[in-house]
């Protein structure tokens, strides 16, 4: 044989062996396949980080309305009168020592936070912000007579923030909401009298 003839010869041979490799059927199937892991993969991630963004914002709201507690409690047992008012349409409530002090502490209630400010005649002494998102504040008083906005040593007060317990179910529903109140007595400690 020659050199010509093995050639034709093994032409033909290759020609009748099935060739190894992959169909375009099975690229597309594998394309496919691939395509719905990564489309559950990333949906499953979004949904994960969204519970976490929502599980962080109502530990924060958590934190913010337990510090807002303890202050709304030490200021009020601090104070000999509160006064429930406004200022500039919204909340307020003003905690005071004697008449004749001038160190003052007054919380005001904004869209979704509560700013509490303590004072000494026009000098500021202190600042500080409770957010709390989806929240409403208000204030009042549980043994004040004649609906009276102002309280005096051994009356209570009351902050009353009403909150959602869960996220709401879609944008026409909204989450149910649920009260929850601070109540605190007038002048049980005399702190604004120190020097």
């Amino acid at each position: 044989m020659t050199n010509l003839e093995v050639r034709r010869v093994s032409t033909a041979l290759d020609s009748a062996r099935p060739r190894a490799g992959v169909t375009l059927t099975q690229m597309l199937v594998v394309i496919a396949l691939t395509g719905v892991i990564t489309t559950a993969a990333i949906t499953t991630i979004i949904t994960m980080l969204r519970v976490e963004g929502r599980t962080t914002q109502v530990w924060l709201s958590q934190q913010s309305l337990l510090r807002l507690s303890d202050d709304f409690r030490s200021d009020a047992h601090a104070a000999k009168f509160a006064e429930i008012a406004t200022q500039n349409g919204a909340p307020a409530l003003i905690f005071q020592g004697h008449t004749e002090t001038t160190k003052s502490v007054t919380y005001l209630v904004a869209e979704h936070q509560v700013t509490r400010r303590e004072t000494d005649g026009d000098k500021l002494l202190r600042t500080e912000v409770y957010r709390l998102p989806d929240s409403q504040v208000t204030f009042g008083s549980t043994t004040s007579k004649n609906d009276s906005p102002r309280t005096t040593t051994g009356e209570t007060v009351q902050l009353n923030c009403r909150r959602p317990n869960a996220p709401p179910i879609n944008q026409r529903t909204p989450p149910p909401l649920h009260d929850e109140h601070v109540i605190a007595v007038i002048g049980r400690d005399h702190r604004f009298e120190k020097p």
